[in-house]
Parts: C-alpha cells; sequence; structure tokens
C-alpha cells in the first residue's frame, strides 16, 4: 500500500512525516489496535516565509513573461511550428515539383532524391535530438531548430536567383511549342536523333542539384525536434487524462499545414516564375499556356519569414513546465510509503533520491549508454510492436498521399488540376477531425491504457474493412485504339510502332502523346494516328484519312466528316463521390490512431526514456515506412501500365493503365498493410492485458488526517 498526502495549499512548503505504527497478530493481519499516527514535523513561521519569498523571488524574476509559464500557450506556439513545417515536409514540394523539373529540366529519379533528402536529415538528427535533447532546454532545441528550417527553406530558393531567368532562357530563346510534330507527314524529321544527343546538355545543372539537397537536408535536420522532444516536453507538464488532447492539437495542426502546402503550392503556380522582372502578358503567355512555370520559390520565401518570426517567441518559454502545471494526480506533495526507510522525507528530498539512484543505476546521456538505452527499448515487446504496427499504417499514409491524386486521374478522369485538391479536401478534414476528436475523448473518458490499445486495433480494422470495399469502386477502361481497343484493320497492337492501313505513310512518332476523341467513344494517341495532316483544331475531321464508322471500325477514306475533340474522351463513371466518402472515412481512422499511437509509446517505457522512445520511433517509420513506401506504391502501380512512353530509348511515365489492374494492386496493396497493422495491435493488446504494469488501473481512496488535510492511499 502506497500513501500520499496532499496539504492545504497555504501550507504546502511545510515538511511532512509520517510515522506508522501498526500490532499484526499471528495470523499476519493488522490486530484491531493498529493505527497510523500522522504528525507534522513543521519548519517555522520564518523558513516557510523564507522559502516562500525564494519562490517568489524566482517567479518575479520572469514577471515580464510570466505568461509564457503556461502549458497553453506552448501548445499554441507549437502548434504553429507545426502546422508551417507540415506545410513544407507534406505538401508544398510535391505541388510544385514538377515545375522544378520543368524550370532545371530535371530527371524524375533526381527529382525523387530531392524529396527523400529530407528524410535522410531527419533521420540522423532525430537520434541524436531524442536521446540528448531530453535534458536541454526543449524550448530553445525547437527555436534553433525553427530557424534550421528557414536556412533551409531560404537555401531552396538559391538556384532561381543564380539561374538563368526563364523567360529568357526559354521563352525568348525558343519560342511556342510547335505542335506540328502529333500531326501526319510524309517525311521522316530529323529532330529527334538531334534532341537526343543534345538532351545530356540540359539534364539539370549539379550545381543546383546539390543545393536543393543540401537544403532539404537541413530542413529534415531543424524539424526534427518537434515531433519528439516537444511532445516529451509537454506530456511532462500536464495531466495525464488531458496529454493526449495537447498531443492531438499538435498531430492536428501538421495535417492542417498539409492542406495549406497544397493551397499555398496552387496559388503559386498561379504566379508567373519571373514576377518581378517580365510580365508575362508581354510574351501572351497565361497559366493555360504549356511554357507557363509558376514562382514555385514564392512559398519557401514565405515559409522562411514565417520560421524566423516563430523562433524568438520558443525562447520565452522556461526548460520545464513540470512543478508550475502538475497536480496531485501526477505528482503529489508529499509521498509516503509504509515500512520504507525513506517515509520520513518530503516530495522533494525523495524525488531528489530517486533521480540519484537512476543516476546511479542507469547513468543516462552519456554517449556510452546509448547502447543500453537501446537495448532496453529492443526488449519492451509493447514498445516494438506499437513501433512495427505503425510502420504498416504510414506505409499506407504515405503511399495514398503520393499516388491517391493519380488514382484519382486514372480511375474516376478527374482533371490533373483539381485532383490534388479533391484529395486532399477529401482526406485531410476528416484526418484532422479524428486526431482532435480521439484526443478529446482520451480526456472525456479518463481512457486507461488498456482501453486505448483496443480502440487502435478497432481503429485499423474498420480502415481494413473500409479499404476492401473501395476493390469494387471503380470505373470502367476508356477505349484507346491499339492498346485496349484492336480494330479491324489495325496492324500492330504495340503503342510504339502503332500502325493502322490509314496512316502507315503518317510517320507517327511514339514519343508524342497528344490524345484526340473521335466522336466521343474512341481516344487516339495523337492526331497522326487519326491520319490527321492539319494541327489545327478546327475542321479535322475532313483532314484526317482515318474514321470510325457506326460499328467503332476503322475505314480508309480520304475525307470524312466526324466529331474530333482534343484530349482523351470523357467517361461518364458516377463512382467518385463513393470512393471520396470511402477515402474520408478511412483517413479518418487511421488518423484518429495516431495521437493514441504516441500515448502509448510514452506509457510503456521509463520516463527518462520518453523522448529517446519517440524519437526512435519516428526513425524506425521514416526508414521502412516513408522512405520505401511510394517506391514500393510505385512499382505496383507500374505492374498495371498498358503502354509507357518511350524517348531515346528510355522508359519514362506511363501514359494508359489498366484501370481494373490499377485499382486491384493499389487498393489490394493497402488491405495487406492493414491486415498486417491490424494483427499487430491486437497482439501488442493481448501482451498488454497480461501485463499487470499496464494493465493495472491506479485506484485511490481519500482519508483526512488529525488536521483536515486529505491523504491519498493508493491500491495497486
Amino acid at each position: 500500500m502506497h500513501i500520499e498526502a496532499i496539504n492545504n495549499p497555504m501550507i504546502k512548503k511545510r515538511k511532512v512525516t509520517a510515522h506508522c505504527t501498526s500490532e499484526v497478530d499471528s495470523m499476519g493481519k493488522p490486530s484491531d489496535n493498529s493505527s497510523i499516527d500522522m504528525s507534522y514535523n513543521s519548519s517555522s513561521t520564518a523558513d516557510i516565509i523564507s522559502h516562500t519569498d525564494t519562490s517568489s523571488s524566482e517567479v518575479s524574476a520572469l514577471d515580464g513573461c510570466s505568461c509564457f509559464h503556461n502549458i497553453k500557450i506552448f501548445a499554441v506556439v507549437v502548434g504553429i511550428l507545426s502546422l508551417v513545417n507540415g506545410a513544407i515536409a507534406a505538401s508544398y514540394l510535391p505541388a510544385v515539383l514538377t515545375t522544378i523539373e520543368q524550370k532545371f529540366e530535371l530527371g524524375s529519379s533526381t527529382s525523387g532524391l530531392i524529396v527523400s533528402s529530407y528524410e535522410i536529415g531527419a533521420v540522423v538528427a532525430v537520434i541524436v535530438i531524442s536521446y540528448f535533447g531530453h535534458y536541454g532546454h526543449i524550448p530553445r532545441i525547437l527555436a534553433i531548430g525553427s530557424l534550421i528550417i528557414g536556412v533551409g527553406t531560404i537555401m531552396f530558393c538559391i538556384p532561381h536567383w543564380i539561374s538563368p531567368a526563364y523567360t529568357d532562357q526559354v521563352v525568348l530563346g525558343q519560342g511556342h511549342v510547335n505542335f506540328s510534330i502529333a500531326s501526319c507527314s510524309m517525311e521522316i524529321s530529323s529532330e529527334d536523333s538531334q534532341r537526343c544527343s543534345d538532351k545530356d546538355k540540359f539534364s539539370g545543372s549539379t550545381l543546383y542539384i546539390s543545393i536543393f539537397i543540401i537544403a532539404q537536408i537541413i530542413i529534415g535536420i531543424g524539424s526534427s525536434p518537434i515531433m519528439t522532444i516537444a511532445i516529451s516536453y509537454i506530456d511532462n507538464a500536464v495531466k495525464r487524462k488531458v496529454s493526449g488532447e495537447y498531443i492531438g492539437i499538435i498531430y492536428a495542426a501538421s495535417i492542417l499545414g498539409a492542406v495549406i502546402g497544397y493551397g499555398g503550392g496552387s496559388a503559386m503556380i498561379n504566379v508567373y516564375i519571373d514576377v518581378f522582372t517580365h510580365n508575362p502578358k508581354d510574351y501572351g503567355l497565361t497559366s493555360k499556356d504549356t511554357l507557363w512555370l509558376g514562382a514555385w520559390w514564392g512559398g519557401f520565401l514565405v515559409f522562411t519569414i514565417l520560421m524566423c518570426l516563430i523562433s524568438p517567441w520558443l525562447c520565452l518559454f522556461p526548460k520545464s513546465l513540470k512543478q508550475a502545471n502538475t497536480d496531485a494526480e501526477k505528482k503529489p506533495n508529499v509521498s509516503f510509503t509504509l515500512g520504507d526507510s525513506r517515509s520520513s522525507m518530503n516530495a522533494e528530498d525523495e524525488e531528489q533520491e530517486e533521480e540519484r539512484n537512476v543516476s546511479a543505476d542507469f547513468a543516462f546521456g552519456k554517449v556510452s549508454e546509448l547502447p543500453k538505452a537501446m537495448l532496453e527499448l529492443i526488449k519492451n515487446p509493447v514498445y516494438m510492436l506499437v513501433n512495427f504496427g505503425s510502420v504498416f499504417v504510414m506505409l499506407i499514409v504515405t503511399g495514398f498521399t503520393t499516388f491517391a491524386p493519380k488514382y484519382l486521374e486514372t480511375q474516376f478522369y478527374v482533371d490533373k488540376s483539381n485532383a490534388s485538391l479533391i484529395t486532399g479536401g477529401a482526406a485531410i478534414p476528416p484526418a484532422v477531425i479524428g486526431v482532435v476528436l480521439f484526443g478529446y475523448l482520451m480526456k472525456r473518458f479518463n481512457m486507461s491504457l488498456m482501453a486505448i490499445i483496443k480502440s487502435v486495433a478497432l481503429l485499423n480494422v474498420v480502415a481494413l474493412v473500409l479499404t476492401a470495399a473501395g476493390l469494387f469502386i471503380g470505373c470502367d477502361d476508356l477505349k484507346v485504339a491499339g492498346i485496349n481497343h484492336i480494330s479491324g484493320n489495325t496492324l500492330s497492337r504495340n503503342a510504339s510502332n502503332w500502325v493502322q492501313n490509314c496512316d502507315e505513310n503518317c510517320n507517327c512518332r511514339p514519343t508524342v502523346y497528344k490524345p484526340v476523341c473521335v466522336n466521343e467513344e474512341i481516344t487516339y494517341p495523337s492526331r497522326c494516328h487519326l491520319g490527321c495532316s492539319n494541327s489545327d483544331t478546327h475542321g479535322l475531321g475532313e483532314l484526317c484519312s482515318c474514321s470510325i464508322s457506326g460499328d467503332s471500325s476503322l475505314d480508309n477514306i480520304s475525307t470524312v466528316h466526324q466529331s474530333v475533340a482534343e484530349n482523351s474522351c470523357k467517361n461518364n463513371c458516377r463512382l467518385l463521390p463513393a470512393f471520396l466518402v470511402v477515402l474520408a472515412l478511412v483517413s479518418f481512422a487511421l488518423a484518429a490512431s495516431k495521437t493514441p499511437i504516441a500515448i502509448i509509446t510514452l506509457r510503456c517505457v521509463r520516463d527518462e526514456l520518453k523522448s529517446f522512445g519517440l524519437g526512435i520511433q519516428i526513425v524506425v517509420i521514416r526508414l521502412l515506412a516513408l522512405l520505401p513506401a511510394p517506391i514500393i506504391y510505385g512499382a505496383v502501380i507500374d505492374s498495371s501500365c498498358d503502354w509507357r512512353k518511350e524517348d531515346c530509348g528510355q522508359l519514362l511515365n506511363c501514359l494508359v493503365y489498366d484501370n481494373t489492374k490499377f485499382r486491384y494492386t493499389f487498393l489490394g496493396l493497402s488491405v495487406g498493410f492493414h491486415v498486417l497493422a491490424s494483427v499487430t495491435f491486437t497482439i501488442c493488446w493481448i501482451i498488454m492485458r497480461k501485463d499487470p504494469k499496464l494493465n493495472t488501473e491506479e485506484k485511490k481512496t481519500p482519508v483526512k488526517n488529525n488536521e483536515g488535510n486529505e491523504v491519498y492511499i493508493t491500491h495497486l
């Protein structure tokens, strides 16, 4: 039995001693005469006043910033920091990546390396910061981290400033694109061979690539303290029952930042890249023009300013808010242990002795003890299972975040300009609601660890069922001539050398994909494949040698009146709303489990290992989920490609997908990860149920001593 005493707030600084006597009968049970005698060895009034004056003087020294001794203010500032960082890390760069590729003529592998560099910086830094940062001044570490992010974002803008102006280099240098290459021509052009021989000259500068990579690494380093030591700082400063609510707000801010990143990227793309030096109207350019490039660098400049504004506020918070915000539930003023030689100590002395014992047993914070700390975490089954479950969840989240817009474009024929906005609108708000709502529920019902882990397992099972349902929600393939629609007089089905009787003399280029739709029924890879000899969109039917009859077969005639439109044919499938409902519910379920997973991680390790445990968890997730997920999902999606573009002997992006195969492989992979996550969290629940330390609920019985002060007897 453990006894805790809570004194009157007016005399809470007094030292308290508990003298406990108990007569035990021969059976080992307390006799009727057993009693608990409590007396107080109070210090003198002068001592009390002196002690109080000392505390008051410490506070008065910070009167100018006393409002920063408030965990709510700290949570707001860190929430803003998490929001801005979420925009930088999660969405803004993907939103403008295509523009960067076009401006600096980068290949997909190069741009992928730039994106991954963020994770490289974060993984390297998070191990060190999570291990040693717990013993430093956490708010100041966060302030330094925000400045480091600012350095990285401003550095990301440098290639724009040191490279030639896009307008002078491209718009004025080569003029508007000539689309006649997509039309039928009797002559074989030598432009392709010349372009391939010159391609290496315009593959992108090594200097620009190096700057991008270094900038991303710096941003990753600066962001590493946010989800590690900042979370630990908050958890140590509030009651356990409200910890989830605060942590949920931080996570929700990060998710909301992704919305801002997508919106900011969309806004910047509509601003001309050389807005301060050239007026696009002078060259007849609009945002719809193929030569238009947006001001991708503008967002990074804004992020730099925001980080520099946030940093000074973080410096005003104290090293610890623990004593200012703890209460009897979390850290009682006085602690009694029956039969313990330390029963005459006050709370402060006892805490100091405990800290000395911990230091003697485990010299935490030293480099030499890092392997010992790591081994302790590895031997913790609950911690390891939570980590692996988190990996499976984040594989799904990362895969959907990366390829959901492409999935909407392919499965439901959504325009590229709207796919990202629809994805963000359907997935991110439910995710924010899920994080905040579950954090509130944990506080409202004071959920135990057992209730939390059961909720996590249940949420993943729900997400599994919903994702499996999505396998049956999809649209039919468009009919693409020569790809998935074979006509009677088609000579070859291979789109790279696709030939028909009516266009066999057109020398159609396999590198050109500018689709046209005939009679709102069949899509052709280009005008050339339709036998059109003029690139003018007006009167295509009168100048095209191929036509479609009522039975959708190709006829070889010289002139025919038919409906020919630019771009692929439209699909009348109306299943998009149903899929968006599924996407929203899955997003809600997975996001709702984010805060509980963090709470379990914090509760299943010792206090000294909280920050380190979170840091290792983040490293594991980054290495096993965030880095490989785009590669895994990308390879699976590529396997469903019907026609891949080929240029200068290199296979490039996919032009036509097999919709059914795409749906089954993309969602089927996600279902597999859902199964693994659900099984992992269920096993974790079973183990926690058998662990008395994690399964025992703390019960407190209030009693009163002879002076009227409440004493809580804790039963374990």
